[in-house]
């Protein structure tokens, strides 16, 4: 048969090879060619590049705070090529982040601090340079921020 030729011929041909295929992977790749699966018949399968980036940008233009799972879902578009569909167009997932959500109650208490950190600055007008900022003291109103900008 020759695919043990074929098997045979391949190690000859490649003799650095740390494996080398079997006959019977000639028989299947044979097989498949009879049956019309060649590997170039499935260059123009699916949805072509253009038509899932358009339908990705789509959905952020309907709703620019969509997610990436979201678009999977509406599109069957895998989160992974939308990921890379975003990015090729300069764009990013949207992501929430819970956060402190601001209570009636609090507004009292802010007054307070505003009011102390003003005195503290008359005080000592280099107190503020003295004090460590920090990314996790963020509250928002609603109780949920935004990690990136809308997509952009």
């Amino acid at each position: 048969m020759q695919c043990y030729a074929a098997s045979r011929l391949y190690s000859e041909e490649y003799p650095n090879a740390q494996k080398y295929p079997d006959y019977r992977v000639f028989i299947h790749v044979h097989q498949a060619c009879l049956e019309g699966h060649l590997l170039s018949d499935r260059r123009n399968a699916g949805r072509s590049r253009s038509e899932r980036d358009e339908e990705v940008l789509n959905q952020i233009e309907n709703d620019s705070t969509i997610s990436i799972r979201a678009i999977e879902a509406a599109t069957r578009i895998p989160k992974g090529s939308a990921y890379r569909i975003l990015k090729r167009h300069g764009l990013r997932s949207y992501h929430y982040r819970h956060v402190q959500k601001l209570l009636p109650r609090d507004y009292p208490l802010r007054v307070a601090f505003c009011s102390m950190i003003l005195q503290k600055h008359r005080e000592d007008p280099q107190f503020l340079d003295k004090v460590v900022w920090s990314q996790e003291t963020i509250c928002k109103k609603y109780g949920y921020l935004s990690l990136y900008s809308l997509h952009n």
